[in-house]
């Protein structure tokens, strides 16, 4: 992955957020993406992008990225992260 946008968000949730890179796989079922451990539901998967869109987030929690593939593992977030403000 080599970039995030926008790379902040509101903690009320609905923004979409992209994600892009190579090498990404066109199936949106193959990937998982948590925010802060809340689900963002993949809208949109490219070979060059993903688009998710952020959920609502209560509280306060340690800012975390995952992006998960079912047959691959982990995507490199290479410490890009989106955060909650």
């Amino acid at each position: 992955m080599n970039s995030i946008s926008p790379r902040f968000g509101n903690v009320v949730g609905g923004e979409e957020i992209t994600f892009t890179g190579t090498g990404f796989e066109t199936k949106k079922e193959n990937y998982k993406i948590t925010i802060d451990t809340i689900d963002c539901p993949i809208k949109e998967a490219t070979t060059t992008k993903l688009v998710c869109t952020s959920g609502k987030r209560v509280g306060f929690l340690k800012s975390t990225l995952k992006i998960e593939h079912n047959t691959r593992g982990a995507v490199s977030t290479r410490g890009l992260i989106f955060r909650y403000v």
